[in-house]
């Protein structure tokens, strides 16, 4: 009987530990996409979606115990992170390494055109309407400048959202690239007088790395 109990109470223990060792990778999992993202919105979601079976009682509340104290370690790393990175991320946007077009609110009147140096390629790029969307301006003014370009016959090229490495180690992120005549030139979008002095930090940068010149689309004269 003693024996038997003891094969029970090492079967338990053994049941314990795989249950444990299951629930620990679930949660490693879900800690490490958490820490990577700086955020915890989706911690307990994703722990229910994987962990929580209801013909698994003792399953789950292992996994629950083990979930809670992942949680309060994980809390403090995320906050640090994401602290950090936000501040990394003002830091570019200040500089103008990253222009940031999420928050952009414009509404053009009707006829509203952009400003822009963009003829020192030789390209006329006058009336060009602004639609205050950033994906629908950037849309058109390459749509407009391929066409100039194939009616002067010159190759042209382009990337959107780019990203450069700088003379000082840094990267910049450009919204539009242009390839044409064997050179690089970077395009900005400019709608706000923030935009305007980031366009202005980068440039020095951007001239130092080689870029012969920038270009903008402004809906406010320079």
């Amino acid at each position: 009987m003693q024996g038997l109990s003891i094969i029970l109470f090492i079967a338990g223990i053994i049941i314990i530990l795989i249950n444990f060792m299951i629930n620990l990778g679930n949660i490693s999992k879900i800690s490490m996409y958490c820490i990577q993202t700086n955020t915890l919105n989706q911690y307990w979601s994703a722990w229910f979606k994987s962990s929580v079976n209801g013909r698994a009682i003792i399953s789950s509340i292992i996994g629950f115990v083990l979930a809670v104290l992942v949680f309060f370690v994980i809390v403090p790393i995320v906050l640090i992170r994401k602290f950090l990175f936000n501040k990394k991320v003002k830091t570019q946007v200040d500089n103008g390494l990253w222009f940031d077009y999420s928050n952009v609110k414009v509404s053009p009147n009707e006829g509203d055109t952009f400003f822009t140096n963009i003829n020192k390629l030789g390209l006329d790029q006058e009336d060009l309407k602004v639609y205050g969307d950033v994906k629908l301006d950037v849309m058109m003014i390459v749509g407009s400048l391929v066409k100039a370009c194939q009616e002067k016959g010159i190759p042209l090229a382009y990337k959107v959202m780019e990203e450069v490495k700088l003379h000082n180690t840094q990267k910049a992120r450009i919204p539009v690239l242009l390839e044409m005549n064997n050179e690089q030139y970077p395009v900005y979008l400019i709608y706000n007088d923030d935009q305007k002095n980031q366009f202005y930090k980068v440039g020095s940068q951007l001239e130092q790395s080689g870029f012969k010149d920038c270009f903008y689309f402004s809906v406010n004269r320079f």
